[in-house]
């Protein structure tokens, strides 16, 4: 299941005709587009006639955030409002699979996608690909080839900059845990082996790491059990998540050891600033979600307006380590 911010009419997926009818980029359709819809000379598309549609793989704050970077980016630019669909559940690619099948049916000129599975919803993309559909990936990428761009953070590179930044607050000999994301999710992973690495260059030994499936509730009960397990023995929690964070904070706190420990968080939510500035987290990595939603915008109107690709397949947005100072 599926939550939808439909932003333009959101036909149903049986309304459309999708058998000759698919807009391509640089293609006119005479039907809907019966004003000056192209730049009679390059056969490009104008701005104000452009489609979007974006599958988000989950819905928070964060993700949120893409969204809002979406929308905004299209009003800035003269595109209609895109069509948004929040995945209800991060771990349901069958259902982010099925709303990609109803964005085809509305014959959009490019689709961007914050993918859940990257396998499970190849199959979907590819055929839009096939369709003359512009596919663009943010915030979890590099597994999709029908791509036309990637909009996201170098996850290793932020996780090890993240781990970094904590151990250099750490005293030798200090040990840390780390309560780690979805196992299999490409971002889960790359954030965990440069968490992992960045403590082994600076001498921290990881006691354990643990998957909480980005869940709040999860990585409470994995903190929990890493106090009774390791009792005493670590001065450093670092996660992959702000709401994973905020919840080993509580369960740190009501061990009574809050003070003893410091906590890294991934993110950049309020929550987790307000957290740093009444000291019970010591840093998280300032994400940039709405970036990914606006440059995804960016790159489609240069793609259909000019015919213009970016230079580089992959575009960091970047982050920034965020601590009390």
């Amino acid at each position: 299941s599926f939550m939808t911010v439909s932003l333009f009419g959101c036909g149903s997926k049986g309304g459309a005709d999708t058998a000759d009818t698919a807009d391509t980029p640089g293609s006119e359709n005479a039907e809907e587009d019966p004003g000056n819809a192209t730049d009679s000379e390059s056969g490009t598309k104008a701005s104000s006639d452009i489609k979007i549609c974006y599958s988000i793989k989950g819905k928070n704050a964060w993700l949120e955030e893409q969204g809002r970077g979406c929308i905004e980016a299209c009003e800035k630019l003269g595109i209609p409002a895109p069509t948004i669909v929040y995945n209800e559940d991060q771990a349901d690619a069958a259902s982010q699979s099925q709303s990609i099948e109803d964005m085809i049916a509305l014959e959009p000129d490019a689709i961007i996608v914050d993918p859940t599975q990257a396998e499970v919803i190849a199959t979907v993309l590819n055929k839009a690909a096939d369709q003359g559909i512009i596919v663009v990936e943010t915030d979890t990428v590099g597994q999709l080839d029908m791509v036309s761009a990637s909009v996201g953070l170098d996850e290793y590179n932020a996780a090890y900059e993240q781990a970094k930044t904590m151990c250099g607050a750490l005293n030798e000999g200090d040990k840390a845990v780390i309560v780690a994301g979805t196992q299999g999710d490409n971002n889960a992973e790359n954030r965990l082996k440069g968490q992992q690495d960045a403590c082994k260059d600076a001498g921290i030994e990881v006691l354990d790491a643990q998957y909480a499936d980005f869940s709040a509730d999860k990585a409470g009960s994995v903190m929990e059990d890493m106090i009774t397990r390791f009792d005493g023995e670590f001065q450093a929690v670092i996660t992959p998540s702000d709401d994973m964070t905020l919840a080993c904070i509580n369960a740190l706190r009501q061990a009574g050891i809050l003070d003893q420990v410091k906590v890294a968080g991934y993110g950049g939510f309020q929550i987790a600033v307000d957290a740093i500035k009444e000291g019970s987290m010591y840093m998280t990595v300032g994400m940039k979600p709405y970036q990914c939603g606006y440059q995804s915008v960016e790159i489609i109107n240069d793609i259909i307006t000019k015919d213009e690709y970016p230079k580089e397949d992959f575009i960091d947005v970047g982050a920034e380590m965020v601590t009390a100072e």
